[in-house]
């Protein structure tokens, strides 16, 4: 894909981690970049210290996300590039599990289940659906591809811990949301996958405490040539080929 000053990117989770190195990378390409946090503050300082543009976003509330969107497209142009690294998930604990205070039995709350599944998997969802939505209509670049959209895994999608309950089953919705995104649709668009180290090492990611799962989305390929032996499911999680 390719990558220059006329490309416009957005980052969600910019304000540090593996979204900040991701954004700093992709400005260092020359990259008009946008982050998108929930931290003010952070957001609007990392912004300013690698020279991107901030928008404070609520990944889990749809109307801000748009929001968000038409701001960063309002200034640089329909990205060809989301890379969404941001995330929420409440609790630490057990299904099932002694209440310290009380000395009897307590279960992980359905509410906050379902605060993590919204914070991490709807959100992956909304995020690269919209983003998806914008690029439909651009011209292909010479490779043939529209844009390239990444999300963000981690090896608790095959192999969570005690108390991973929803930040487990969030991953590996992840996980299982890529796969259909990136399939041949009727519309004829594709995508592609390769290994997640090809996200690391294009772009300097420094976080080694999540993985990447991802999806080129947008080439244009004929059906027979989706490389479906290459779709990987690793420990760290499946990767994305992004082009940087």
């Amino acid at each position: 894909m390719k990558i220059d000053s006329e490309t416009a990117a957005i980052v969600t989770g910019g304000a540090s981690g593996l979204g900040r190195a991701s954004a700093e990378a992709l400005v260092a390409a020359g990259v008009r970049t946008a982050i998108f946090d929930w931290n003010a503050d952070g957001g609007a300082a990392a912004a300013a210290e690698i020279g991107a543009d901030f928008y404070k976003v609520d990944i889990t509330d749809e109307e801000s996300v748009i929001a968000g969107f038409d701001a960063a497209r309002g200034k640089n142009g329909q990205e060809r590039i989301l890379v969404h690294c941001a995330q929420t998930s409440r609790g630490r604990m057990k299904t099932v599990g002694r209440d310290r205070e009380t000395g009897g039995w307590k279960r992980y709350p359905t509410e906050d289940y379902e605060y993590s599944i919204k914070g991490i998997l709807v959100a992956s969802y909304r995020l690269a659906s919209l983003s998806a939505l914008g690029m439909a209509d651009l011209p292909e670049l010479e490779d043939g591809e529209r844009g390239v959209i990444t999300l963000t895994s981690s090896a608790a999608a095959q192999d969570a811990q005690m108390g991973q309950i929803g930040y487990g089953s969030g991953k590996a919705g992840v996980n299982g949301l890529v796969l259909p995104m990136a399939r041949l649709d009727e519309s004829g668009y594709s995508g592609e996958f390769n290994h997640a180290r090809n996200l690391r090492n294009a772009a300097n990611v420094r976080s080694t405490s999540q993985s990447v799962t991802g999806l080129v989305g947008f080439r244009s390929l004929p059906e027979a040539t989706w490389q479906s032996d290459r779709v990987c499911q690793p420990r760290h999680g499946a990767g994305a080929k992004f082009l940087l």
